[in-house]
This record gives structure tokens, C-alpha cells and sequence, in this order.
């Protein structure tokens, strides 16, 4: 009795112990990314392709439902991860790609019409997200008209509007006008709807990335820029855009990173990371983001070599 007492001991232990080996061999092998939602369309391109070539390497994209402490990977382009290398040692950060803001408003502003006359430099583009209008106090026959437009903007962590903010010397709150909840996607919707609409929003909300056209009932605003970029702007060629914007800087245009927040000793992590920086900036383009610039894109690489090698010791 005794002897069949321990050998069902001894079978549900040897059980145990498989199912545990088994689910930290799955474990091991799966990284689990969690995304803003702007990058995700890039993200899910980045994933499928890596796992052509990497069919033993498990990514999968964290849900509404994923457990914090379940997530290895945070994609984002709203520049909370500074310096979280510093806070945290086990912790690193790549960046992958960037990403532009453009303002733009809806295509039967009146207002509009007034704005393409003149251009819009760095002052009068700060008015008219962050003060009184420059035309409203210079013209008061057109105060009226002015104070009808409608600014639109995020309100959270994760919205362009702290990048676009800091870009001009302000910080988020200050930018004035309605505030709308949740992902900036809803800005599109709001100024859609809304005539005397007026909002800012990245390169790859604005436009369609099938047609490669601005989206419905938008208008980008004419900036003072050099005519090359100015007439892409007039153009809503996205394609222009984006080449332009990685040759050259304007101070009307905020370009941000988007980085990974990783475990620094995770060897699938690394490796994925790094078949972005090498195959997967061919896809930046089409969903909408700027590849890094040559220098930069060799730093991030080396990084990785770096950070692959103190972890493999």
C-alpha cells in the first residue's frame, strides 16, 4: 500500500514538474509588447514580418487584460520614458523610428482661407494654439470671425499634445480650447465634424495609409516653411512628407522618437529590437512614421551589441 502510495506521489510530482518546465520553456521564448495605439498598425507590421524569419520566437501584443507584470515590452511615442534607464538599471530604451505633428484644421474653416494668405510662422502658430490670436488683437474687425475657431486637443500622458507643447515651451496644459478624451484619433473625428475646427495630430492619424491621401474634410495649415515643404504641405503628399522631414528640420514641425522600454537581459527582446533597426525601417513609411536618422540609427544598434554582450557574461 504503502509502495503505491509513493509511486502516485512520485507521478504527480514527476506531472508538476513537467507542466512547470513547460510553462517556463513558453515563457522564456514569448515577449509580450504592450503599444500606444498610433504605433500598433507599424507594430503588428514589425511582428509578422520578424516572425517569418523567427517562427520559434513567440510576440504577441498585450490586450485590455494583460496583467502589468506580464508585459516585457512598452512601445511609445509620448516621451514618458525619460530616463527610466537611470531609475531602473535592469531597464533600457531604443528608439525605433519617429514620428511628426502637423496642424490642421477643417477644410470649410472660414478661417482658413485668412491663413493662406499669409502663412503661418513660429509666433502666430503659438497664438493660436496657446494665446489670444495675434489677427484678433491686430484686427478687430475680425474678432468675431477668429474667436469661432475651435482648437482641439488630447488631454492625457499619451497624446501628442504634451510633445507638441513642449516643442513650442509650453507644457500640455496649456494649450487652449476643448480637450477630448482617450487616443488622439478622436481629434480627427472632432474637427471632421466640426467646421470651425482647429487640432495638430501625427503624420499617420492625418492621412490614409491605403490611398496615402489626407484624410475627409482636413486641411493642413500652410506654415512658413521652406518652399519645398511648403508645397508638400499644399500637396497632402505624404510620401514628400516624410522624406523631407528626414533630410530636413523645420521649427514649425515637432518630430518625436518612439522607443522600447525593455529588460535589458532578455535575448529575444534584443533581437527583435534589432531587426527593427536593420529590415524592419523599411516599413516606416508606409504607416505613416520617419526612420532614424543614419547616426542615430548606428548608436542604437551598437547599443544593442552592447547591451546583448554585458548580458551574455
Amino acid at each position: 500500500m504503502k509502495k503505491s502510495i509513493i509511486i502516485y506521489i512520485t507521478a504527480v510530482f514527476l506531472i508538476f514538474s513537467i507542466t512547470v518546465a513547460a510553462q517556463n520553456s513558453r515563457s522564456k521564448d514569448k515577449v509580450i509588447v504592450k503599444s500606444e495605439q498610433f504605433i500598433t498598425p507599424l507594430l503588428k507590421k514589425w511582428i509578422s514580418d520578424f516572425k517569418v524569419i523567427n517562427p520559434d520566437i513567440q510576440i504577441e501584443l498585450a490586450s485590455n487584460n494583460t496583467r502589468a507584470e506580464d508585459i516585457d515590452v512598452f512601445l511609445t511615442g509620448s516621451g514618458n520614458l525619460i530616463n527610466v534607464e537611470e531609475k531602473n538599471k535592469s531597464r533600457a530604451i531604443s528608439s525605433v523610428g519617429r514620428y511628426a505633428i502637423l496642424p490642421v484644421a477643417n477644410i470649410r474653416n472660414p478661417y482658413l482661407q485668412e491663413i493662406k494668405k499669409k502663412k503661418i510662422n513660429s509666433k502666430q502658430l503659438k497664438d493660436l494654439f496657446f494665446e489670444e490670436s495675434v489677427l484678433a488683437v491686430s484686427n478687430k474687425s475680425k474678432k468675431e470671425e477668429i474667436s469661432n475657431v475651435t482648437v482641439y486637443s488630447g488631454n492625457n500622458s499619451k497624446s501628442g499634445a504634451e510633445t507638441f507643447a513642449a516643442h513650442f515651451g509650453f507644457p500640455g496644459e496649456d494649450i487652449k480650447g476643448k480637450k477630448i478624451v482617450g487616443d488622439d484619433i478622436f481629434l480627427i473625428q472632432a474637427i471632421q465634424k466640426d467646421n470651425t475646427g482647429l487640432s495638430f495630430n501625427k503624420i499617420s492619424y492625418l492621412f490614409d495609409g491605403d490611398t496615402r491621401k489626407l484624410k475627409n474634410d482636413l486641411a493642413i495649415l500652410p506654415l512658413d516653411v521652406k518652399r519645398d515643404l511648403s508645397d508638400a504641405l499644399a500637396n497632402a503628399n505624404i510620401d514628400e512628407l516624410l522624406q523631407l522631414l528626414e533630410r530636413e528640420k523645420s521649427d514649425l514641425i515637432p518630430v518625436a522618437d518612439i522607443k522600447f522600454s525593455y529588460e535589458n537581459d532578455n535575448a529575444e527582446i534584443i533581437n527583435f529590437i534589432k531587426w527593427i533597426l536593420s529590415d524592419g525601417q523599411e516599413f516606416n513609411h508606409q504607416f505613416g512614421f520617419l526612420n532614424l536618422e543614419p547616426a542615430e540609427l548606428a548608436l542604437e544598434i551598437k547599443k544593442l551589441d552592447d547591451i546583448y554582450l554585458t548580458s551574455s557574461n
